[in-house]
């Protein structure tokens, strides 16, 4: 995780662009919970939900990509091959809507 973390250093030191993120680990301890069938969740070994949403304004978005491709290489290091990467929401280049303070 150091490769994440030095990531979300960079981006929070960057005055050009704004971070949103959030880890957070799940899963395993219902397993065998009598009502299990009820979630898939609750069947995963562990869950890992990592966002990581950089917000910027129209001149900075070259930084903004630079950031973003950078996620992509790390997510592949950091997680087991096996594991599946999900993008569960965004804002779509919607940036209109998310104004950078």
């Amino acid at each position: 995780m150091e490769k994440l973390v030095d990531l979300v250093e960079e981006t929070i030191e960057d005055r050009d662009v704004r971070l949103v993120f959030q880890l957070g680990l799940g899963g395993g301890a219902h397993r065998h919970h009598e009502r299990r069938s009820l979630t898939s969740c609750s069947r995963r070994d562990t869950a890992c939900l990592v966002v990581y949403e950089v917000f910027y304004e129209p001149e900075n978005e070259s930084k903004e990509q630079e950031l973003q491709e950078k996620m992509w290489r790390i997510l592949p290091e950091e997680f087991a091959e096996n594991d599946s990467v999900q993008l569960m929401w965004g804002s779509y280049g919607d940036t209109e809507n998310f104004p950078v303070l």
